[in-house]
């Protein structure tokens, strides 16, 4: 029996961020293991208030404070306080880079460490400026990136355009690292009379690239009023002033209803890292995708879907051009097959079985 210890932050219970989604669908993966026993160490953020979630029995959960100059260094303490629980288990994967203390607790005790990278903060430093960017991202986030990637056996990528990017830029050797790409459920149907309302955006705004892709949207919606736009996600708080046609729904209890009702999806991202989860979230529904080359950076064989419900623009002339476009198609069965064969759930198991075989050696 390989015991495993997986070291996360947010509220697994609500698979509404894509950090969280793909945790939760690598957990599943790993409980469908027979020779696989599973414990999470969970750091719950500000998601949900305090105490409304009660943690499942194969969890522990430990306090996140707010500041993350607080947060690192009980990371710090927390790790080494659970060195003899640590000590247990045969594999040590942590979610992010972050977690570097868990990691090294972990090689002190002669344990084989994971680090799953979601997305590399140099990828996202290095296209934004400021003075705060500079502190967090390229001076700490850099850093961390580098010691997370030093310190573990393996380092998992999600997908192969960011493996060759790590292999360059950390001196990985090709054996120390491997791809297990973000997946995404698959409805099991999807209605095909229906006629879209509006323009669909999913994500935290608290998280930087996302914010800003908002504001690109309110750059859109002020030259179309005529369309309506769609907001979900915590953070819209930080938007004090929008154009009256954007509408914000803060967190909600299933996308399912505003998926199916929706045009399509506008993600105009300018910034960021890794497979977007919200990309691909949105062909799983069948709905038209309007993005950007970051928005789809790292899909695989997008030669596939480009023109069968798949836009991508770098200008925003080149987006209104879309989003004012009367498309008469409301569901693209191309992108729910297009999900299924490098996306779903099934995919990131496969992958991750080969993974633990590898490991297992």
């Amino acid at each position: 029996m390989l015991r495993v210890l997986l070291v996360t932050h947010g509220e697994l219970s609500i698979k509404k961020m894509g950090y969280i989604v793909r945790v939760n669908n690598l957990i599943h993966c790993l409980k469908q293991r027979d020779d696989v026993y599973l414990k999470i160490i969970e750091y719950p953020n500000l998601m949900v208030a305090e105490g409304k979630q009660v943690p499942q029995e194969d969890t522990i959960r430990l306090n996140a404070p707010r500041n993350w100059f607080v947060f690192g260094p009980k990371l710090i303490f927390d790790s080494i306080l659970k060195m003899p629980f640590i000590k247990k288990f045969d594999i040590i994967v942590i979610e992010g880079s972050v977690f570097f203390p868990y990691a090294f607790i972990g090689r002190i005790l002669g344990k084989k460490v994971v680090y799953d990278s979601h997305a590399f903060i140099s990828m996202i430093s290095r296209k934004t400026a400021g003075i705060s960017n500079f502190i967090k991202r390229r001076i700490i986030g850099e850093s961390l990136d580098w010691l997370a990637v030093k310190t573990s056996h393996y380092t998992i990528t999600v997908s192969n355009y960011d493996l060759e990017y790590a292999k360059n830029y950390f001196k990985i050797k090709p054996n120390k690292i491997f791809t297990i790409p973000n997946s995404v459920e698959i409805k099991a149907c999807h209605p095909v009379n229906n006629v879209g309302k509006y323009w669909l955006f999913v994500g935290d705004m608290t998280f930087e690239p996302n914010y800003l892709a908002v504001l690109e949207i309110f750059k859109i919606a002020e030259r179309l009023r005529n369309e309506r736009f769609v907001i979900v996600g915590r953070g819209n708080e930080r938007f004090l002033h929008h154009p009256s046609n954007v509408d914000f729904t803060g967190m909600v209890d299933s996308l399912d209803e505003l998926y199916m009702n929706a045009k399509g999806c506008l993600i105009p991202l300018f910034i960021g890292a890794g497979i977007k989860t919200k990309v691909i979230e949105c062909m799983s529904y069948g709905k038209r995708v309007l993005t950007t080359r970051v928005g789809v950076e790292g899909l695989e064989n997008l030669h596939e879907v480009e023109g069968h419900g798949l836009t991508v623009k770098d200008d925003i002339d080149g987006l209104i051009e879309e989003v004012s476009h009367d498309d008469k198609t409301n569901i693209y069965l191309e992108l729910i097959q297009y999900v299924k064969k490098y996306y779903s759930l099934c995919v990131m198991c496969k992958k991750l079985d080969e993974f633990i075989d590898v490991v297992k050696q």
